[in-house]
């Protein structure tokens, strides 16, 4: 036997509604009628909960990540005694190596000193330009016994008149000679100077 409701008293319930008064509707229609939304609501539920603790889970593994790194990071600056000692003694090694070779090859760094003569030319506006002299400055290297050194192709433009050199204990040689440089178009910026 099945129990049955007066509609009258029952008007609040879903299934209730529309129907006449005096009627009266059985409870498993009830329950029919009220599960699919019941199983709505209870999926969005879930789904809105999975979300929540996925988003958490997320948030927490990014602070442990954070964490666990930052702690890796500190741990990893730290330097024994020992290491300290090492970094010093090579630093030291290395400072009295430069030292020593600036000491063995500094007389062989000398500073170029070049005059050219400037082609006439003219100017943005078709006004002639006229020749006139230009200095310019670098240094260069000693490669051999001969006096043959080696500086830019950029010290020594192609048209130098005048090419002096100071020794790296002040000494002044004027007699120097441009043995050849390479071209402008050319990657490679070298020239060679002779002392005479």
């Amino acid at each position: 036997m099945t129990p049955k409701f007066d509609a009258a008293r029952d008007e609040s319930h879903d299934g209730a509604k529309g129907t006449a008064p005096g009627a009266t509707t059985s409870v498993s229609s009830l329950r029919s009628q009220s599960a699919p939304a019941a199983a709505r609501k209870g999926a969005r539920r879930g789904a809105s909960l999975l979300v929540v603790v996925a988003l958490l889970a997320s948030i927490a593994t990014g602070f442990l990540g954070g964490y666990m790194g930052a702690a890796g990071y500190r741990n990893s600056g730290t330097l024994s005694s020992a290491d300290i000692s090492r970094q010093r003694e090579l630093a030291n090694n290395e400072s009295q190596l430069i030292a020593t070779i600036a000491k063995s090859v500094g007389p062989s760094v000398v500073s170029v000193n070049v005059t050219s003569q400037t082609d006439a030319s003219s100017d943005f506006f078709g006004f002639t330009v006229p020749s006139r002299e230009q200095s310019a400055a670098g240094t260069g290297i000693i490669i051999s016994s001969e006096g043959v050194i080696v500086t830019n192709r950029h010290v020594v433009p192609a048209g130098a008149t005048d090419v002096n050199i100071t020794l790296s204990d002040g000494t002044q040689l004027d007699d120097v000679s441009v043995l050849g440089r390479t071209t402008d178009g050319d990657n490679l910026d070298i020239a060679f100077l002779k002392i005479n």
